[in-house]
């Protein structure tokens, strides 16, 4: 939040893909970064997981945010989703 500069740096080698985004903003709490309620980071957190990666949150309360994504160069296979499983736009 509150954010006047962002910074995002992609690094690939032959055994990891790793994504930096960086900004200027004021940060966040440090129990925000594990709260169930914080679906945005829950969501990002799970859908990196499934590929066998890791979300590393460096977060300081007026000292900007850094998300690391870290992901293996050669993905999981995808599970097919149940049949049972409906979307809905919104």
């Amino acid at each position: 939040a509150e954010a006047s500069k962002v910074e995002v740096s992609l690094n690939l080698t032959p055994s990891r893909i790793t994504i930096v985004i960086a900004d200027n903003g004021i940060g966040m709490q440090p129990d925000a970064r594990g709260k169930e309620a914080s679906y945005g980071l829950k969501s990002i957190k799970e859908r990196i997981g499934a590929f066998g990666g890791e979300l590393v949150i460096d977060s300081r309360k007026g000292d900007g945010t850094v998300l690391s994504i870290l992901m293996p160069a050669t993905a999981a296979p995808r599970q097919e989703a149940p049949d049972d499983v409906s979307c809905e736009q919104i």
